[in-house]
């Protein structure tokens, strides 16, 4: 059964708002970090703890909510997530101790692992193939566009109010997203089963062989999700994965820092500074699928974004501390290629899956692996620059990159043959 253009539209519309929502609640508090620190009068290395703790909590969540998506309903599951974490955004703007603005961040990241699988889920079951990259395509642009609101908001609200002003802000769009999510999903879900069952009247009035019975084509046996990445080179890949995620938030969440510590400018400043960085990943998204299209190959593509992500930080250490203008540039280019090297890996891949049933697990693990490096880097890069200073942490933000060339390298050709078989049985 084909959906609808208007149909897949009004289900791409409904993902991209719940996921703008879900950055909106919860990379806020990296936007605010500079502000709170200041306020709370705490050390970076304390500041991100919380944002440890819930990239911790978001990785193990992402495998659970991976294998819930498949099955329990993943309507109700987003549902549920967005609920949680609109009161965990409320509770940050009452509380005072840093260690319980930690214990409920890291609540808020368990919450939001329940969106990302759950919403693969549905567009791989619901979109023909081109409709689904598409739609990921879009939900990072989406992203992107949410991070450039975070950011102008932090940056206003820091000058002109209090960071906590941000956390109540941001629940009330995501209070918002709820209803229309509840009451949008579940208007399209109801008219394609409407479809669904006049269609199998159809076929049953127009059926005149009563010995002849109709069987739905048999899927395709489920096997072990470590068999299948085995298969299919994802192995190489995870190695690659966590990387990227250690590269792509540490540096969105101590890039404020970062430019005010090397350049002392005020924390609004350094905020406003890192509205910079989501254009440009903007642009790397696009620029991703763009590649993609020609290469059909998320590995081979994202090694090249690879390559590229480590002359640019190659850069970034030639003149860290000299320049202001080239640090920021430099900076918005690395985090850039890491939002493009996500959207392949993290979006797209797990769509060629869908085959196997195991769609929202197959994104829930790698996601998960996503949030493992963020979640080890973001407080280890913390505690490094405080040590060794913010040149060191430059140094291995290119070590990291260089090798990540290589995980994707050696996992070009499997992922290449896998793609190629379970494209052909979708």
């Amino acid at each position: 059964m084909h959906r609808s253009a208007k149909k897949i539209k009004a289900l791409i519309f409904l993902c991209c708002l719940t996921y703008f929502a879900s950055y909106l609640t919860r990379y806020n508090y990296a936007a605010v970090l500079v502000g709170l620190v200041a306020d709370l009068k705490i050390d970076n290395a304390t500041g991100g703890i919380a944002v440890t703790g819930a990239f911790i909590a978001y990785g193990i969540g992402q495998i659970l909510s991976g294998v819930m998506g498949d099955r329990f309903s993943p309507v109700k599951i987003v549902a549920f997530g967005l609920i949680a974490t609109t009161l965990v955004n409320i509770a940050v703007f009452f509380l005072q101790s840093i260690g319980a603005i930690i214990a409920v961040w890291c609540c808020n990241g368990f919450f939001q692992a329940l969106l990302w699988p759950p919403i693969v889920k549905l567009m791989a079951e619901h979109m023909p193939r081109r409709a689904y990259e598409r739609a990921t395509t879009l939900i990072s642009v989406t992203a992107m566009a949410a991070n450039v609101l975070i950011y102008a908001l932090s940056a206003l609200f820091l000058e002109v109010a209090t960071w906590r002003a941000m956390f109540l802000t941001s629940a009330l769009f995501s209070g918002v997203t709820v209803l229309v999510w509840l009451v949008g999903i579940t208007k399209n879900l109801a008219a394609e089963h409407g479809e669904e069952a006049s269609e199998a009247m159809n076929d049953a009035t127009t059926d005149n062989s009563p010995t002849e019975k109709k069987h739905d084509p048999v899927p395709m046996e489920k096997r072990r999700i470590a068999t299948l990445f085995l298969l299919a080179g994802v192995f190489p890949l995870i190695f690659s994965i966590v990387l990227q995620g250690s590269l792509r938030d540490s540096i969105a969440t101590w890039m404020p820092t970062l430019i005010k510590e090397e350049y002392r400018l005020s924390p609004s400043q350094s905020v406003l500074l890192t509205c910079i960085i989501p254009v440009f990943s903007t642009v790397a998204i696009l620029g991703a699928s763009f590649l993609e299209k020609r290469i059909k190959n998320e590995a081979k593509s994202s090694m090249i974004l690879f390559i590229v992500a480590t002359v640019d930080l190659l850069v970034l250490n030639l003149f860290f501390g000299k320049n202001a203008a080239i640090s920021v540039v430099t900076l918005a280019v690395g985090s850039g290629c890491m939002h493009g090297i996500n959207h392949l890996l993290i979006s797209r891949v797990p769509g060629h899956f869908a085959a196997t049933g195991q769609t929202s697990t197959v994104s829930g693990v790698l996601n998960a692996c996503v949030y493992a490096g963020a979640a080890i880097s973001t407080y280890g890069y913390a505690a490094l620059s405080q040590n060794k200073g913010w040149d060191a942490t430059a140094v291995c933000w290119l070590i990291a990159a260089f090798l990540s060339v290589f995980g994707c390298a050696v996992a070009v050709k499997k992922w290449k043959n896998f793609r190629t078989e379970q494209d052909a049985l979708r």
